[in-house]
């Protein structure tokens, strides 16, 4: 039981044991540098996404509403305020519910076949 271990093993696997420590550190600083940068990648796609989608949306208010403001009277007359203003609202919670959604996945879909 007495036996002592010869110096020059414990130095190799001393010195094998502080490779893989700093092969280790490494890789796992790559790892979170990768992670870090693809987070802030995310932030930076859909804060892009939310300022699109608001001007898209801004947009298609202001043409509805110049188209609305010039129709004739006759359209005021046959249709009450209430259906036109309730139409106005569904289509815009519709686009600003719907466009960025399919906008993503159209560009996933195009992203992944080329």
């Amino acid at each position: 039981m007495g036996k002592d271990i010869p110096a020059p093993l414990v130095d190799s696997v001393e010195a094998i044991a502080a490779e893989d420590t700093n092969e280790d550190f490494a890789f796992l600083t790559a790892l979170s540098a990768s992670v870090v940068a693809l987070l802030f990648a995310s932030l930076v796609s859909f804060i892009l996404w939310d300022v699109v989608a608001g001007t898209i949306s801004r947009s298609l208010h202001d043409s509805m509403f110049f188209c609305l403001m010039r129709a004739p009277m006759r359209f005021f007359d046959t249709n009450p305020i209430g259906r036109v203003m309730n139409r106005f609202s569904k289509d815009l919670g519709v686009v600003d519910e719907l466009l960025p959604q399919t906008m993503r996945q159209f560009l996933t879909v195009h992203g992944m076949q080329t």
